[in-house]
């Protein structure tokens, strides 16, 4: 293993007089990120006391969590010494040494030492992302989606990938099945054909599910929500119809060659679209002729709030302890009355030699909201006849989490066997964690049969951009040792990985596959260490990994070292093309030859839009291996597909493959295929009304394309001259608004939105709207105050600028609405993309400071289209006036704000001339104000 070469040699030493011994193992396991204990024996082997000091030796970056300190030890004692510490949570999976040390502190060179081998484990785990997805498309057109996964995990892996849209478009994948090393990402885009016959808005959900080859569970998921809106302009469709798609495919290999056709389609049967009905009729079977034909399948189903039917070949699933996922032909429902729901199901394998048959039921029950408890039964008539009980609860303890149980009991005649299963998940925006464990015995007849296996998984991001991902699974079979069966494997898988963003990450795997037999017919362990280094860039994204690891035969005794090297890069040169190309070298060694095997690989894929209709789809990939036993293999697939305007779509696709060396030479498969969406008329439309308009542009009366019109819930696109068609409004009120994003930059609805129109049954309304360039009205609100000027023989007061006056409120309106801001602290505001018209701008409320007053506190302005106009408010200080009373009289300042009480100033001598008052900063005073007149007082 390639972290115990690159550890230097540790060495234990024992003194006669002191022993160190471990009391809890020489070797333990951890998760990083944990505190660990271990205990140490320490032992006197002398005749007298002694006084030790010890010390512990860490990994460098882990922490000690108590601190050692001297102790005395009688002869012939032995003392229990803990050593805590704690594991970095960024510590690589691998054996990890802690020594201990005792001294004597009379006698130095009298020391004994113990170690403790720490092995900390592995993890993996699949992340799948969304990227990149349109916020509406035109129903008709067809959009892309593309998602990331990556392998988080330090394990390669093979990958299906399953698309699935909401609405039930048809979905196609650049890549069904991919295979990553660990901590490689690949781009998967998704294309999906939307219904051009649609005419309500659909929210369409695109997911994308990953399972690990030989699963069947999710390991990754991703989604996002498309609004696919109808062109409906000029168009009117008084019938509800249902989407049935129609396509005819020929798929031919080598001499061998097959027509298919298909019926398909998805819809409502009603006007109040409350209900879903699916078909699917595919026939005859030409896979056998052709790779890249398909089996025949007929399927239907019928769903609505409270029911569901469905009849035909489809995935039958009851619970993880009866029926998980049986693809097979049948018929089966459920009902929802209230709390509780019943349901069940009968089928047949088609493609299965010889036929198994199962039927099931279950009645389930809501006691609040998140939680359910379900009685299920499966019986299986095959061969002997077994029945199957199962009680399952689901609960929601807290947000974000699940907890299930499920406990079977199985009997076939005097047979019975038992089962248990439990699942515990949770989801939080700094981790992830999932823990499941199942037991089915050896005559248990369920979907789980003669197995135990306990599987972990944890992801953590304890910091922005950084995470750590764990996963431990441990799998056996043939539990009762049965050696009729020939093997009784074991599997066990440790992963352990740690990275930062996608620069740079370090993961660990540890794999054990063993025969629990008493004469095992093989064992082997694998370890492995990948260095992951990568950028993604806005279009252009690299990645490069590096894998060293050994494959141990422990039965024979071998070593099998291997290493592989990748660079994967993708590249988007413009919205409508992307390129990823990937380069591989690995070099290991055969298990079973002892021969040493390299093999160098590529692959290339593009995807290219032609014009707005046409695409191009290409996947090119090659091997070789140039040892003893010279190997190539390349693949080749091209797949050209285009939309006509009248919906109609033409598929061609092409796949040639070469093995050499073998006597078949090349393998070419075609497949032509044409699809035709058909809408079948089921009734008529009895109360609805309609809605046109046109968008323009006031200032040059075009009509705008491509805008996105709103009514309470529906919408449209107006088409090349602007006009736009609601054909199927209840009547009632509506409210018209328009996308601002799709107006155009710096462009206002010319009136008022939104716009109410009134809907009546069988009549049409018109609504036309306007688009014009909005105007733009900014200032400043501006504070002054005085300042004293002192000259030769006078003084003065002068009026001067102090800044801008934060927190003013402002308004601008006319007689149909209003809009307002607030001033910044530098007094500054803006109005921004303004309907053109005649405004008032007004301050509401000004804070003013005492003894202030706004010169003019309202204005009228008129906007025209795209213009700019400046308005300055300036708050200015009052004047104040100062009277002076001679001979005995009051002294009274008067102010429109504050009135204050008179004040008595005694009289001056005759004799004496009166007193010079400097006069106070003069405060500006309404005209309305009178001044209040001084009260005599006698002196």
């Amino acid at each position: 293993m390639l972290g115990l070469a690159a550890r230097p040699a540790i060495g234990s030493f024992q003194d006669r007089r002191i022993e160190v011994q471990p009391a809890s193992g020489s070797r333990i396991e951890a998760l990083p990120g944990g505190i660990v204990t271990v205990s140490m024996r320490v032992s006197n082997r002398s005749t007298t006391a002694v006084r030790l000091e010890s010390s512990v030796i860490l990994p460098p970056g882990w922490r000690s969590l108590r601190k050692e300190t001297p102790y005395e030890l009688a002869p012939g004692a032995s003392d229990i010494r803990l050593i805590s510490f704690a594991v970095p949570g960024e510590t690589p999976a691998d054996q990890y040494e802690i020594r201990y040390t005792v001294t004597d502190q009379a006698a130095p060179t009298t020391a004994a030492e113990a170690s403790v081998t720490v092995v900390i484990t592995a993890v993996r785990q699949l992340e799948l992302r969304l990227l990149d997805l349109p916020r509406y498309i035109i129903a008709g057109d067809r959009y892309s989606g593309t998602f990331v996964i990556t392998n988080r995990g330090n394990v390669r892996s093979k990958i299906r990938l399953v698309a699935k849209s909401g609405a039930n478009f048809v979905v196609r994948l650049d890549s069904s099945v991919v295979e990553l090393r660990p901590n490689e990402a690949r781009e998967i885009r998704a294309l999906v054909q939307t219904d051009p016959e649609a005419i309500q808005k659909v929210q369409d959900v695109l997911e994308i599910h990953a399972i690990r080859e030989g699963e069947s569970a999710i390991a990754a998921r991703a989604s996002g929500a498309v609004e696919v809106v109808p062109r409906v302009s000029g168009l009117e469709d008084a019938y509800v119809r249902f989407p049935l798609q129609l396509r005819v495919r020929a798929a031919g290999e080598q001499t061998t060659r097959g027509v298919q056709v298909e019926f398909t389609g998805s819809g409502a049967l009603g006007e109040g679209r409350q209900d879903r009905f699916d078909l699917l009729v595919r026939t005859p079977d030409i896979q056998p002729r052709s790779i890249l034909g398909q089996r025949d399948e007929y399927r239907i189903s019928y769903l609505s709030d409270q029911y569901e039917i469905y009849v035909g070949d489809r995935n039958y699933s009851l619970s993880p302890l009866t029926e998980y996922n049986r693809y097979a032909f049948g018929g089966g429902g459920k009902a929802t009355l209230g709390r509780f729901t019943l349901g069940g199901f009968y089928n047949e394998t088609r493609f299965l030699r010889p036929r198994q048959k199962e039927y099931a039921g279950f009645l389930s029950y809501r006691p609040v909201e998140g939680s359910e408890v379900a009685l299920n039964y499966l019986g299986k008539p095959d061969l002997t006849k077994s029945d199957i009980v199962t009680v399952r609860t689901l609960l929601r303890p807290i947000r974000s989490s699940e907890v299930d149980f499920e406990y079977g009991r199985a009997s076939a005649g005097s047979i019975i066997d038992k089962a248990y299963a439990a699942r515990v998940a949770g989801r939080e925006p700094w981790i992830a964690y999932e823990a499941r464990y199942v037991r089915a015995g050896p005559r248990y007849t369920g979907y789980f049969k003669d197995l135990e296996f306990k599987t972990l998984s944890l992801n953590v991001m304890p910091w922005r951009n950084f995470r750590i991902e764990g996963y431990f699974r441990d799998e056996k079979r043939n539990l009762e040792r049965d050696t009729s069966l020939f093997l009784a494997p074991r599997e066990r898988y440790y992963q352990v990985g740690a990275g930062y963003s996608d620069l740079l990450a370090v993961y660990y795997r540890f794999s054990h596959q063993d025969d629990l037999l008493p004469k095992p017919k093989y064992r082997r362990d694998e370890e492995m260490v990948q260095v992951r280094m990568g950028h993604t860039f806005p279009s252009f994204g690299l990645i490069a990994n590096a894998d060293f690891g050994t494959t141990r035969d422990t039965v024979a005794g071998k070593d099998y070292p291997f290493q592989r090297y990748t660079v994967f890069s993708s590249f988007r040169p413009t919205d409508g093309s992307s390129i990823g190309m990937s380069v591989e070298y690995s070099k290991d060694q055969n298990i079973f030859t002892d021969e040493v095997q390299k093999r160098l690989s590529g692959s290339l894929s593009a995807w290219l839009m032609l014009g707005r209709q046409t695409q191009l789809i290409m996947t090119a990939y090659g091997s070789r291996v140039p040892d003893s036993i010279r190997q190539s293999y390349y693949l080749l697939d091209l797949t050209l597909e285009h939309t006509f305007s009248f919906g109609h779509r033409l598929a061609l696709r092409g796949r040639q493959s070469e093995f050499t060396p073998t006597t078949d030479g090349k393998d070419l498969a075609y497949a032509l295929e044409y699809s035709i969406p058909l809408g079948v008329p089921l009734s008529r439309m009895r109360t609805i009304g309609q809605l046109r308009g046109r968008v323009v542009d006031v200032e040059t009366g075009r009509g705008l394309a491509n805008v996105l019109i709103y009514a309470t819930g529906f919408t449209a696109i107006t088409d090349r001259d602007g006009e736009f068609s609601f054909p199927s409004l209840k009547p009632d009120k509506y409210y018209i608004q328009m996308d601002m994003a799709s107006i155009g930059l710096n462009r206002v609805p010319s009136q008022p939105m939104p716009r109410e129109v009134t809907i009546q049954g069988g009549e049409e309304a018109r609504l036309d709207l306007g688009v014009v360039r909005g105007a733009v009205i900014s200032g400043t609100v501006l504070i002054y105050g005085t300042r004293d000027t002192v000259e030769v023989d006078s003084a003065r007061t002068i009026t001067v600028e102090i800044g801008g006056h934060p927190n003013v409120i402002l308004e601008l309106s006319n007689s149909l609405e209003s809009h307002r801001r607030l001033s910044d602290n530098r007094g500054r505001f803006t109005f921004s993309g303004v309907r053109p018209g005649r405004w008032v701008l007004q301050v509401l409320e000004g804070n003013l400071p005492a003894n202030h007053y706004i010169e003019r506190e309202s204005f009228e302005v008129e906007l025209m289209p795209g213009g700019t106009q400046q308005a300055l408010f300036k708050i200015l200080p009052r004047k104040r006036r100062i009277q002076i009373v001679q001979e005995g009289g009051v002294l009274q300042e008067t102010k429109a704000a504050d009135r204050r009480r008179p004040v008595t100033v005694p009289a001056r001598p005759p004799t004496s001339p009166p007193a010079r008052l400097q006069p106070e900063r003069a405060v500006a005073v309404r005209p309305q104000v009178p001044p209040v007149q001084p009260t005599p007082v006698r002196t």
